[in-house]
C-alpha cells in the first residue's frame, strides 16, 4: 500500500522519463540511494510520533480547550492527557505513513541526489503531497481526539455519537488544506533552518552513508522547534476553524459558519485564541520528532 502511493506521487508530480532514468541508475555503493523504494521513513516515523504525542499532549489539550472556548474547571495531568489513547496508538502509525510517503517523494522527484543537495522545490512538492495524501488517514483520529479533548468520554462513547463514517469526514475540506499547507511550511522551514544553521556554524558534522552530512542533535534540535513553531503560526487560524467543526455534535456547521461564529465571539483575536499555547507545544514537539525522525534515518541508511 505504502509503495503505491509513493507511486502516486511520481506519477503526478515528475516527468515520464522517471521510470526509464530509474532503470539507468546503477544500485549499490557508498553514494545515494537510488532504489525506487525505501522502507526506512516508515520505521523511524513509527518512534518519532509516538515520542512526540507523549511530549506534546497536554499542551494541545489546553489549545483545543482554548480554541473552543471551554470552560477552564480543574485542570489535572488526568484531564490534560485525557483522549491521549488514540493519537498515541495511532500517531506511531500515521507518522510512519508520513515520513515514509515524504521520503520517497523526495526520491522519486530527485533520483540519486544527496539529502543536502535537494532543492527546495522538491522539498516543498514532497511535503505538499505528503500532507494531502496523509489527510484521509488521520481525519478519523483528529476528530475522535478533539471530541474527547473537548467533551470527554470514552473512545467507543466518541465512535456511537459520531455515528457514521461520514461523521469522521465532517470538515474535511479544512482539515485536508490545513495538513498540506501546513506539511509543506513545516518540512521547507526544517530543511532551511538546517541548511542555514550548518552554514553559520561551519558546516560541521560527519557524513553518513549516502553521502550526506549529519547535522550535530543541539542544531535539529533547534531548527525542528522552528519548524514547529513556524507552520504552526501560518495555519493556526485554520486549526481553530477545523476544531471547531470537528469537536462539534453531527450539523454542527461549516467552515463558514464557524468563522462567522469565531468572530463574533471575538473578532479576528478569536482566530489566534490558544496560539501562545500552541507555540509552547510547537517547539518541544517538533524539536523532539524530527531529530528524532533524522536520527534513526542516518542509522537505517547506514546500517541497511
Amino acid at each position: 500500500m505504502f509503495c503505491g502511493q509513493a507511486s502516486l506521487v511520481a506519477a503526478a508530480l515528475h516527468p515520464p522519463e522517471f521510470a526509464a532514468e530509474m532503470r539507468s541508475k546503477p544500485s549499490g555503493g557508498a553514494g545515494p540511494s537510488t532504489s525506487a523504494f525505501s522502507a526506512h521513513g516508515f520505521v523511524s516515523g513509527v518512534i518519532a510520533g509516538g515520542t512526540g504525542v507523549l511530549v506534546g499532549h497536554g499542551f494541545d489539550t489546553l489549545k483545543v480547550r482554548s480554541q473552543v472556548g471551554a470552560a477552564d474547571g480543574a485542570l489535572s495531568v488526568a484531564v490534560l492527557y485525557r483522549g491521549i489513547l488514540p493519537p498515541l496508538i495511532t500517531t506511531g502509525a500515521a507518522r510512519a505513513l508520513y515520513f515514509g510517503i515524504f521520503e520517497n517523494a523526495k526520491r522519486m522527484l530527485e533520483p540519486g541526489v544527496a539529502e543536502d543537495e535537494l532543492s527546495l522545490r522538491s522539498v516543498g512538492v514532497a511535503a505538499a503531497a505528503t500532507g494531502a495524501l496523509t489527510a484521509p488517514v488521520t481525519s478519523p483520529f483528529v476528530t475522535l481526539k478533539l471530541r474527547q479533548q473537548v467533551n470527554g468520554g470514552s473512545v467507543a462513547q466518541v465512535i456511537r455519537d459520531v455515528g457514521s463514517v461520514g461523521g469522521f469526514y465532517r470538515g474535511f475540506g479544512v482539515h485536508g488544506t490545513l495538513e498540506t499547507i501546513g506539511s509543506c511550511v513545516y518540512l521547507v522551514t526544517y530543511v532551511v533552518a538546517k541548511r542555514a544553521m550548518s552554514g553559520a556554524s561551519g558546516g560541521g558534522g560527519a557524513a553518513d552513508g549516502s553521502g550526506s552530512k549529519r547535522e550535530s542533535l543541539l542544531l535539529r534540535s533547534c531548527a525542528g522547534a522552528l519548524a514547529g513553531m513556524t507552520a504552526w503560526t501560518a495555519i493556526y487560524p485554520v486549526d481553530v476553524l477545523r476544531s471547531r467543526i470537528m469537536s462539534q455534535p453531527a450539523g454542527g456547521g461549516s467552515a463558514l459558519r464557524a468563522a462567522r461564529e469565531c468572530y463574533a465571539e471575538g473578532g479576528l483575536r478569536a482566530f489566534w485564541r490558544g496560539i501562545g499555547m500552541t507555540l509552547l507545544r510547537a517547539g518541544p514537539v517538533a524539536g523532539v520528532v524530527l531529530p528524532v525522525n533524522d536520527v534513526l534515518l542516518d542509522y537505517l541508511r547506514t546500517v541497511f
